[in-house]
């Protein structure tokens, strides 16, 4: 819980309100001992981050729920993780999805680069 009483869990299980599958998988990869929120602390609250490997997008969201000012990244070669990713975005100006070989990419200016999990 975030202080205030607001659940960043929440609010990411409901991007991934598409079927069944998806709220279990997020519920998953929340629980599975995985530290997001201490991690997300390190990652500038400001700019430009790349989230490389990104799977299905749920650490890209979280920064970008939690810091409005950080435009977000996620790439990853697998097509339809990114599919899934793409359908979190709605009309959030400040994450973006991209099918993208990481061995080739060339990257633009970055504030900061994560691979997590």
């Amino acid at each position: 819980m975030t202080p205030g009483g607001r659940s960043w869990f929440r609010e990411l299980l409901a991007l991934y309100d598409f079927g069944f599958a998806s709220r279990v998988r997020t519920w998953q990869r929340w629980y599975a001992g995985t530290p997001y929120e201490y991690v997300e602390r390190f990652v500038p609250a400001q700019g430009h981050v790349v989230d490389l490997g990104c799977g299905w997008g749920l650490f890209a969201n979280l920064l970008a729920l939690k810091a409005p000012g950080r435009t977000v990244h996620g790439i990853d070669l697998a097509a339809k993780k990114i599919s899934w990713a793409q359908r979190t975005v709605g009309t959030r100006p400040n994450i973006h999805f991209a099918v993208r070989d990481l061995t080739t990419l060339e990257l633009e200016r970055t504030d900061a680069i994560v691979i997590y999990d």
